[in-house]
């Protein structure tokens, strides 16, 4: 999954074989978080759908509880952007929606999910952190790379005035 690159460092051999041992530990440790966040996804997922076969409310409301308080709490934006960015070609609000339900985020707090994403998207939009396009008459929303958002936010240089500076004449 992730992959680490030789380094060359010709003037110190010894720091650039600790580093690559470095980086080997922590592509494992990154793979292994990668499996374990799935597996707590499917905890969820499956403990939310059995909370819903409570006839009880109150125990119903008990367990979500106690998964609400297990869940690290990344928030909206942060869950839309890294849904985003595993899908190169972009998603639909329906996508983002059904992608976030599907990996743990609690939807259920929110009375009009679809539309609560929606404004979050075009908040996001405005700070160039996404962008949306159209295709096949559906509007799909895409994270922007750096290089885009360098284009949109960068200008160029104000060119600096000559000053004049007084003739030594007429002082």
């Amino acid at each position: 999954m992730y992959m680490t690159t030789e380094l060359d460092l010709n003037s110190a051999p010894q720091v650039a074989e600790l580093i690559e041992n470095a980086l080997r530990n922590l592509s494992e440790l990154c793979e292994r978080r990668a499996s374990i966040e799935k597996e707590i996804n499917n905890w969820h997922m499956a403990i939310r759908g059995m909370a819903k076969m409570l006839t009880d409310p109150a125990q119903q409301n008990k367990v979500l509880s106690r998964l609400v308080l297990m869940r690290h709490p990344t928030g909206l934006t942060h869950d839309i952007k890294e849904a985003l960015s595993k899908f190169p070609d972009g998603l639909t609000t329906a996508q983002i929606r059904s992608y976030l339900d599907n990996h743990g985020f609690d939807l259920t707090e929110y009375s009009q999910p679809l539309s609560t994403i929606g404004v979050t998207l075009s908040r996001m939009e405005k700070k160039l952190d996404v962008r949306s396009y159209n295709k096949e008459g559906k509007k799909y929303w895409k994270v922007t790379n750096i290089g885009y958002k360098l284009m949109q936010v960068v200008k160029q240089p104000t060119p600096r005035r000559k000053r004049s500076l007084p003739d030594k004449d007429k002082t």
